[in-house]
């Protein structure tokens, strides 16, 4: 019976066409190009790290970094939105039930986010006010959420 891990490294072999396809247009672009991110996404790849009680593999990070480098020799670029994208997820693990509940609610999810600088956070109706500017977030056109701090 084949592992999860096994499991991940036959899709990153199946998707390999997709990636090479788009590779060029990405660099151009870049960015991952929308075919390239949805083939990681149905490929599993999203899940590596997320928990299995929300629908992800919760693979030990040696398997990740052996399923991230074989990405990479495919395409870097891709490789690091993946990381990016899937490991800022984990940041679930500090937010309380209901949160975790609704970041998870259609599935595994694909997270973008910038650390640095802090945007600033003020308490409005309904919830709070986000002002600030990043340069950059690594594969944020084609993630379901962002994070950012403030």
């Amino acid at each position: 019976m084949a592992t999860a891990a096994q499991n991940v490294f036959e899709a990153v072999k199946a998707i390999r066409p997709i990636l090479l396809a788009d590779s060029q247009r990405a660099e151009a672009e870049r960015r991952p190009t929308a075919a390239m991110y949805q083939a990681m996404y149905d490929a599993g790849l999203f899940a590596m790290l997320a928990p299995r009680r929300y629908g992800g593999l919760e693979l030990h990070l040696n398997e990740c970094m052996r399923i991230w480098e074989a990405v990479a020799r495919i395409d870097a670029s891709a490789a690091w939105n993946l990381v990016m994208n899937q490991a800022i997820a984990n940041f679930a693990a500090w937010l309380p039930e209901a949160g975790v509940k609704e970041l998870f609610a259609d599935g595994v999810p694909t997270v973008a986010g910038a650390l640095y600088p802090a945007a600033r956070a003020e308490r409005a109706e309904g919830g709070w006010r986000i002002t600030g500017q990043v340069s950059f977030g690594s594969g944020c056109h084609h993630a379901q959420w962002l994070a950012l701090p403030a």
